[in-house]
């Protein structure tokens, strides 16, 4: 999470330079190239957080080692949660 918080203020600096920065003419927030990086930038922020809470709750519920098992492909939630429960027993 520091590092996504470390993103978040990267981010908010490359929107405050891009507004005050002027290149050919006009400033560098009014270019799409900018624009679409910027928008990039936060998809990419926005989609690591629920990444890393999913895995800080995996870590804590079923310790390290199990967290890093992946569930198969097309595991069904009730497959997730069954295998959970089984990691729980097991640390017993």
């Amino acid at each position: 999470m520091r590092l996504i918080g470390q993103a978040e203020m990267a981010l908010e600096k490359m929107c405050k330079r891009a507004v005050v920065r002027v290149a050919f003419g006009r400033p560098v927030a009014d270019q799409g190239v900018t624009r679409e990086r910027i928008a990039e930038a936060r998809i990419m922020i926005d989609s690591a957080q629920p990444l890393t809470l999913d895995a800080a709750w995996k870590m804590d519920t079923l310790g390290n080692k199990a967290a890093r098992r992946r569930p198969r492909r097309g595991a069904s939630r009730s497959d997730r949660e069954a295998g959970a429960r089984r990691a729980g027993s097991q640390k017993s």
